[in-house]
């Protein structure tokens, strides 16, 4: 590649990078695709074809707009659903390659977080020891009252259902006592009937 084509493809890439740009700042607001395949077309109308295919090899654009560019630019039937799908599939490549520099950066990045956490923990405890006894500490009791609250939770409950048992056997009792009672008024109320 000579200087000159190399100058002129980064030019391209500038300028296929603002109508992208100002696509998405106005948030799709071109009627259509072809609308942005126009702009991508007119921004290019003054380049050469093959500094054109090299510029379209280092972006993320799909198979329709590098064929309608291309198409715009001069190419017709086989050679231009070739060029197109060949240029396509390097822009597909070029995507994934993105993303996953995105991902691998922000793994990184939180692989380095959690690194610096736990340097910094480790700082932590070494520059004060009586702390991290303490949390230490606190930690152990933490877990016994949670064991013995667990225990209990568990003696409440056999407690809970002896009760219940209790206050059932009341109540029978509580029932036999008011059907004697009832039977009682019901003979007074009797023998005050056979008096009168």
């Amino acid at each position: 590649m000579q200087l000159k084509e190399l100058g002129e493809t980064s030019a391209i890439l500038n300028k296929i990078n603002s109508v992208s740009l100002f696509y998405k700042k106005s948030d799709g607001g071109f009627n259509d695709e072809a609308t942005l395949i126009y702009k991508y077309s007119n921004a290019l109308k003054d380049n050469s074809i093959e500094a054109v295919k090299l510029a379209l090899a280092q972006t993320t654009l799909n198979e329709k707009q590098i064929a309608g560019i291309l198409a715009n630019k001069g190419l017709t039937g086989e050679t231009l659903k070739t060029t197109a799908a060949e240029l396509s599939n390097v822009t597909s490549t070029n995507a994934m390659s993105a993303s996953q520099s995105v991902a691998t950066v922000k793994t990184i990045g939180f692989k380095n977080a959690v690194k610096g956490l736990g340097a910094s923990l480790k700082n932590l405890a070494l520059a004060h020891p009586y702390l991290l006894a303490i949390a230490g500490s606190l930690a152990v009791i933490k877990f016994a009252i949670k064991g013995v609250n667990a225990v209990q939770d568990r003696a409440d409950g056999t407690t809970a259902v002896n009760k219940y048992n209790e206050a059932l056997e009341e109540s029978e009792q509580t029932i036999s006592d008011n059907e004697k009672s009832i039977s009682n008024y019901n003979s007074e109320i009797e023998t005050n009937k056979k008096k009168n």
